[in-house]
């Protein structure tokens, strides 16, 4: 029976010793190699290999080619805002002439009236504050958001034409005197009848009234009521008493004569009045 345990105890400890040889604890894992990046650089803590070369390679020209093009972009930009200035700026110079042309000829209202309704043409949108002797015409709907205004400081009779384009940080703007046109009575001066924007024909044109005596348009049988139907080659129609005002004032500064197309009765007749 001895002998029979020694030998269990035996066989046991030859077949733990066999065990103990064939098992081996694993390998320690790999290094890790640790790949991260910022905004522009590429950082890498690892042994080289080719695959890890062709990721930082492709990282540098990532980053190279994003700031070409940022670079490009900031290029592009600055010739569109250099671009945008310069058009801006003669813009406005062409609009300050006109609008002030406008305003001498035909005054502040009709000034304003013909460029918004220039504008609304155009398809732009216009949105008019009249008030406190500051009336600011201000007209929208262009390419790159920008905003034109014309602004109409009454009293001093001061015109200014800004126009800006936020997005661009672009702002132009230009200032000009004018003179309003003579009063409507003055007409009667040089033509010797009065009109009035009020007093209209059916069809549109404007009605003579206040015929002065021993004036050239009483001695040509000019009357109240008659038409005018055309100053020269100008239509009644299609102007007001304010540009007629402007027209026969500068006419008369020359010494010049005019041609009057009188309607009465149904029928029209051409008369010359020496200014």
């Amino acid at each position: 029976m001895k002998i029979k345990f020694c030998s269990a105890v035996i066989l046991i400890s030859i077949l733990s010793a066999t065990a103990a040889q064939a098992w081996c604890p694993p390998p320690p894992p790999p290094p890790h190699h640790h790949h991260y990046y910022d905004s522009y650089y590429y950082y890498y803590d690892g042994p080289s290999s080719i695959y890890d070369m062709a990721l930082l390679l492709q990282a540098i020209e990532r980053n190279e080619a994003n700031k070409a093009e940022r670079e490009r972009a900031e290029q592009e930009k600055k010739q569109r805002i250099a671009q945008l200035r310069d058009r801006t700026a003669a813009s406005v110079k062409t609009e300050i002439d006109h609008v002030t042309e406008l305003a001498n000829k035909t005054g502040t209202d009709n000034a304003i009236e013909t460029v918004a309704n220039y504008w609304q043409q155009k398809g732009q949108r216009t949105f008019l504050d009249d008030r406190n002797g500051k009336a600011v015409l201000k007209v929208t709907g262009f390419d790159e958001n920008i905003i034109m205004e014309y602004i109409f400081m009454r009293e001093f009779k001061e015109v200014t034409v800004k126009m800006s384009a936020p997005d661009y940080r672009v702002s132009e703007e230009r200032h000009s005197y004018y003179k309003e046109p003579l009063p409507e009575k003055k007409k009667k001066k040089y033509l010797g009848f009065e009109i009035y924007d009020k007093a209209k024909s059916p069809d549109g044109r404007l009605i003579i009234t206040s015929v002065a005596e021993n004036t050239a348009a009483f001695y040509l049988g000019i009357k109240d009521g008659d038409t005018l139907v055309k100053i020269d080659e100008y239509d009644t129609k299609h102007i007001d008493g304010a540009r007629v005002t402007a027209y026969v004032e500068n006419r008369a500064q020359a010494k010049s004569k005019v041609k009057l197309t009188i309607g009465s009765q149904g029928k029209t007749r051409t008369v010359e009045i020496q200014l």
